[in-house]
């Protein structure tokens, strides 16, 4: 398929990056260079590691009680820290898949978030730069330190 086809793109490759730059990033070097997602750029190593860490991706994301959109629901969360404990049964809601991650919040409370709305430190991220003369530049994809 060429770039002036007229079939919609089914690469997971576009999914992820919409992804990626719907969460919102950092710019550096005097605006020059930008990096996604925000919490990739963001990250409190010193404090979490990111190896057992992610970060609600989000805001008013329900926490339930257990891996169902019909469980009851513990808290209402926003861009929180939180331990991830373990992955659960995947769903479809709205057309996307993804499993239910049980995570635990700063306060000790454990429940279930969708994992469409769990960020990974060191998941997928992407970079673009400015390089001189005004031409763009990026990096390709990375994830999975």
């Amino acid at each position: 398929m060429g770039l002036d086809s007229k079939q919609p793109d089914t690469l997971r490759i576009w999914r992820l990056l919409a992804r990626l730059l719907a969460e919102g990033g950092t710019f550096a070097d005097n605006r020059a260079a930008f990096t996604a997602p925000y919490y990739f750029s963001t990250w409190y190593a010193a404090e979490y590691d990111p190896v057992d860490y992610g970060t609600i991706a989000g805001a008013g994301v329900r926490l339930r009680e257990s891996p169902s959109l019909n469980s009851r629901i513990l808290k209402t969360i926003s861009h929180d820290i939180v331990t991830i404990l373990e992955e659960a049964r995947e769903e479809e809601i709205g057309g996307e898949t993804y499993p239910w991650i049980r995570v635990e919040l700063l306060s000790g409370t454990q429940g279930y978030v969708f994992g469409k709305f769990v960020g990974d430190p060191v998941g997928y991220r992407v970079g673009f730069e400015k390089k001189t003369g005004g031409t763009a530049g990026g990096w390709p994809f990375a994830g999975g330190d």
